[in-house]
């Protein structure tokens, strides 16, 4: 999912630099909190306690092996900025 992308289809393609950059950070922050959430109801107690111990270790295989655990991810990421896209769309602006 591109920025560019979201920003098309929020209609803020010829926004202002700042109110782009800001509309993404947003977006993209509230995707993140949202994928966070979901995966902290999805994850086992064994998988939790793996990746607790690759991230405390501040070893680079914990991003590797949440991938390899949840393949759709990106998808996951990308469904999540779709209804985020689609909920602000919707929005009445004041």
């Amino acid at each position: 999912m591109t920025d560019d992308y979201i920003l098309q289809t929020l209609g803020l393609a010829g926004a202002s630099q700042s109110i782009k950059q800001g509309a993404i950070i947003n977006v993209r922050t509230i995707a993140e909190s949202r994928l966070v959430l979901l995966l902290d109801e999805i994850l086992t107690g064994e998988q939790r306690t793996r990746f607790d111990e690759l991230q405390n270790a501040n070893d680079e295989r914990a991003s590797t092996w949440f991938l390899e655990q949840f393949p759709q991810l990106q998808e996951l990421y990308d469904g999540i900025i779709e209804e985020i896209i689609n909920d602000k769309k919707y929005q009445p602006r004041s």
